[in-house]
């Protein structure tokens, strides 16, 4: 298996989330300082308000499905009741 480092893994995740969500301002930052391990992702659709509820749902899942497959470099945490989560922050707006 190949090294990847996070900062092409970033540009790996962009890339393809820009191949679906090609009408949309993508960007895939890390996180600084104690929140390095946490990717920090947006999709920006320009939609108005009630457009973009209509679509959120779908654009999510969509979005997470693409990060599940291409991220290499995903962090978890484990919280209190000893649930693993993904190091993932996603925001459309």
């Amino acid at each position: 298996m190949q090294n990847i480092t996070i900062t092409q893994d970033n540009r790996n995740i962009k890339k393809a989330l820009k191949e679906c969500f090609k009408d949309y301002k993508v960007s895939v930052v890390n996180g600084k300082g104690t929140a390095y391990g946490w990717k920090e992702i947006m999709i920006e659709t320009g939609l108005t308000f009630d457009e973009k509820n209509k679509i959120r749902e779908s654009i999510y899942k969509e979005a997470y499905k693409i990060i599940k497959e291409v991220g290499k470099c995903i962090y978890t945490y484990t919280d209190d009741m000893n649930y693993e989560h993904e190091q993932v922050i996603l925001q459309v707006k």
